[in-house]
């Protein structure tokens, strides 16, 4: 049972790192698909429309960091409870609910001035 658990932990921990990546490089190849239709379109890009497509950025980012975040706290919450008990486990939520503050940013929106409203 130890050795499929420590089987189980490489493969997700590695699968995680890979899916990150491809996620990442999908979202540049969008994002550049967009600038290309836009430039073939008008002939250039405008400042404001850079800002919109900056801040559509920022969300996915928010999203990214969150689910990171989330896949790290995740199972150091679940291995420090197996291992150590709920004592130590306490310390796996500390990346946990950073993911989830994160993925409540992207959520709701957060500007200089406060929430944005939705």
């Amino acid at each position: 049972m130890e050795m499929l658990l420590g089987i189980i932990s490489v493969v997700v921990v590695f699968g995680s790192i890979v899916t990150i990546f491809y996620l990442s490089y999908l979202g540049r190849g969008r994002r550049l698909e967009t600038i290309l239709r836009l430039v073939e379109k008008t002939g250039d890009i405008n400042p404001e429309l850079a800002k919109v497509l900056d801040k559509i950025e920022g969300s996915r980012s928010d999203f990214r960091k969150g689910l990171i975040w989330m896949a790290i706290g995740l199972p150091l919450t679940a291995g420090l409870a197996f291992d150590d008990g709920l004592e130590a486990a306490v310390f796996g939520l500390i990346p946990l609910l950073i993911g989830v503050a994160h993925l409540v940013v992207m959520r709701f929106g957060y500007n200089k001035q406060g929430l944005k409203e939705s």
